[in-house]
């Protein structure tokens, strides 16, 4: 079994302690996104999985917790997706901290598991026109200069670009409004060209671009570039660099409950959709309602 902590919430950023304690338990209670009352029992013990994939734009506070989780049977058996982008003073990322703090905490975490272990997610790559101007430039700048601080933390980093979904779509329009800006998608032809220039900076360091679910065109403009679909959870990529693991074939069939151009191989997701504290305006997983902002005084998601 793979398991997801978590696409649904920042765990490592915000539930440590809570993570620590199921650990001990050695069993998460997960409900199920849109039928909350069903409910799975998912073990943690090291005996019934094989992988953990952390998820965090912040794993700082939960750096000094990994040697519980080895002394925990998970020790060498965990990646971690680290999402940092560079949107500092625009609102669209609120209770994260300033760039220059997680490039240290990215490079920490690098010399704790190896850089083979530790992926940036610059995502999602958002473009706008206004008072905030996120264009291609800003976001080659941006790219370079996170490239030049983490080329030795990581071997990849994982693209895509900003998708409205029906929960993120009153957050976006709100942003905009405060923020007196505009989102807008660049042309085709400047697409291919900032795709193509994406591949040169990052190939300038050494490092391999990949996309995640992303639709035609974007698709198609990406691979064209030298940017291929990726698979941010891949049982054969997980084989290869974590020494020892043999990942059972049950695991390593799509996803079914992605979306569609998702190549994820199936995954356990542990978290809980509203949860996350991070408030960024386009989250997929988290309405910032007054509920929700209660349940964040608990420290914790459930049993």
């Amino acid at each position: 079994m793979i398991i997801s902590v978590s696409r649904r919430t920042d765990i490592p950023a915000f539930y440590g302690e809570w993570f620590l304690d199921r650990l001990r338990e050695g069993f998460v209670m997960v409900p199920q996104p849109f039928r909350p009352l069903q409910i799975r029992r998912v073990s943690l013990h090291p005996n019934e999985g094989e992988v953990m994939v952390f998820w965090s734009k912040n794993p700082a506070p939960f750096l000094p917790l990994l040697p519980e989780v080895d002394r925990w049977g998970w020790k060498g058996r965990y990646v971690f997706h680290f999402t940092l982008n560079p949107y500092e003073a625009t609102g669209l990322e609120e209770n994260i901290p300033p760039l220059k703090e997680r490039i240290a905490t990215f490079q920490h975490q690098a010399s704790l598991v190896g850089p083979e272990r530790a992926f940036w997610r610059y995502d999602h790559i958002i473009f706008t026109r206004g008072r905030i101007i996120l264009d291609t430039d800003f976001h080659l700048h941006a790219l370079q200069k996170i490239l030049y601080h983490l080329h030795q933390s990581t071997r990849k980093v994982v693209v895509s670009f900003l998708d409205r979904y029906r929960k993120n779509q009153s957050a976006l329009k709100k942003w905009e409004k405060e923020w007196g800006a505009d989102i807008v998608e660049p042309s085709i032809e400047k697409m291919k060209i900032f795709s193509m220039n994406m591949v040169k900076i990052a190939a300038s360091y050494g490092i391999a671009v990949f996309s995640c679910a992303e639709e035609e065109p974007f698709r198609s403009i990406l691979s064209d570039a030298g940017i291929l679909p990726g698979s941010c959870i891949d049982a054969w990529e997980l084989e290869k660099i974590l020494p020892g693991m043999n990942i059972p074939d049950a695991w390593k069939k799509k996803d079914p409950g992605q979306r569609k151009a998702c190549r994820c191989t199936i995954s356990q997701d542990i978290g809980t959709y509203n949860t996350c504290k991070s408030h960024c305006r386009y989250c997929y997983a988290t309405h910032y309602s007054e509920n929700m902002l209660k349940r964040w005084g608990t420290g914790e998601l459930g049993n």
